[in-house]
């Protein structure tokens, strides 16, 4: 998982400017990259070529802040949109 905004950009030509929104870039070991990006930031992202897929979560304030669910046991990605 890649959040440094310069890497990002010099990964995939892709600039976002975070300010306070999670947003990483996630190179697996199989299968190519994906962004996980702020909502307001998913059409852009989406329309980048390399990357494989971008998803998208909803804005906080919300239920639970965006990386809450990711301390948990048995944490999964399905609350997750667009993937």
């Amino acid at each position: 998982m890649i959040t440094s905004p310069r890497a990002i950009v010099w990964l995939t030509g892709y600039f976002a400017l975070p300010t306070e929104r999670p947003f990483a870039l996630v190179v697996p070991q199989r299968g190519g990259p994906f962004a996980f990006v702020p909502g307001v930031e998913w059409e852009a992202a989406a329309q980048v070529p390399t990357l494989e897929e971008v998803w998208r979560y909803y804005e906080y304030p919300g239920p639970l802040p965006p990386l809450s669910r990711n301390s948990s046991p048995g944490w999964n990605w399905s609350w997750i949109q667009g993937w």
